[in-house]
């Protein structure tokens, strides 16, 4: 009885009032306290498959980029289980406008092994992001009472003047 109750009700809530982001404006993150994140995608190498003295100076290399920064960045990796649905489906056609049976047998002995080295060998799909924050002077000289009026208002800060928005 007690799920009946539940089920009539609706959702009152958004999932949007749980989240830090108020808005996305030209390809910049604005977040309710008002700083802004810019993400970059990024492209990734495969670290195994240099030679001992390039994998010595690609992490050199990254050491010098991290130091060098004077804030805070913040590195994501989405993996995520390769999805080969529609490559399958792909070979599925192809199989039927087969008209070798060599090639059909073929086709379907591939298909086979394609979806069985994935189911396996647990492939993924990476992408990686790196998050660049910025905040405005006038916000890191607020106060501590004044930064957490934002939070609790939050609508005032993320208001911001076009004119304001490109300035930064």
């Amino acid at each position: 009885m007690q799920s009946k109750k539940l089920a009539g009700k609706k959702i009152e809530q958004s999932t949007q009032i749980f989240l830090d982001i108020a808005e996305i404006k030209n390809d910049v993150v604005i977040l309710k306290d008002g700083s802004l994140r810019s993400v970059l995608m990024a492209s990734s190498i495969n670290f195994a498959l240099k030679s001992e003295d390039e994998q010595e100076a690609l992490v050199s290399s990254y050491v010098s980029f991290l130091n060098y920064l004077d804030f805070p960045v913040q590195v994501v990796i989405q993996s995520r289980m390769l999805d080969i649905s529609k490559y399958q489906k792909k070979l599925e056609a192809a199989e039927r406008d087969l008209t070798n049976d060599l090639l059909k047998k073929q086709l379907v002995n591939y298909r086979a092994y394609i979806k069985e080295l994935v189911e396996l060998g647990n492939i993924m799909t990476k992408r990686f992001y790196i998050v660049v924050p910025y905040s405005s002077i006038e916000e890191k000289k607020m106060g501590f009472f004044n930064r957490l009026g934002t939070v609790f208002t939050p609508a005032k800060v993320i208001k911001l003047k076009k004119s304001k928005f490109e300035k930064l």
